[in-house]
């Protein structure tokens, strides 16, 4: 098995691309150079911080979100109080 594909994989499963996957590569090219459990939980591992990068970078533009419409709220408060 390809270590770029497999990583390729793991990141289209998480929604990331794949350069937020590249520096993982290694990790994956040990894991499939090893075999049974120690090649397992590397895999787990991987994916793992994958699935915690796709939170991360997933969470941020809801608070940018949350921000805007909180800022917006604010500035249309201010305006109606005085009205």
């Amino acid at each position: 098995m390809d270590p770029l594909r497999l990583l390729e994989a793991l990141c289209e499963r998480h929604g990331l691309p794949v350069w937020v996957g590249l520096p993982l590569r290694p990790v994956v090219e040990r894991a499939l150079a090893t075999g049974g459990l120690r090649r397992k939980r590397l895999l787990e591992l991987v994916d793992a911080r994958l699935a915690r990068r796709a939170q991360i970078l997933g969470a941020r533009p809801e608070r940018r979100d949350e921000q805007a419409d909180q800022e917006l709220l604010q500035l249309v408060a201010r305006v109606l109080h005085d009205w």
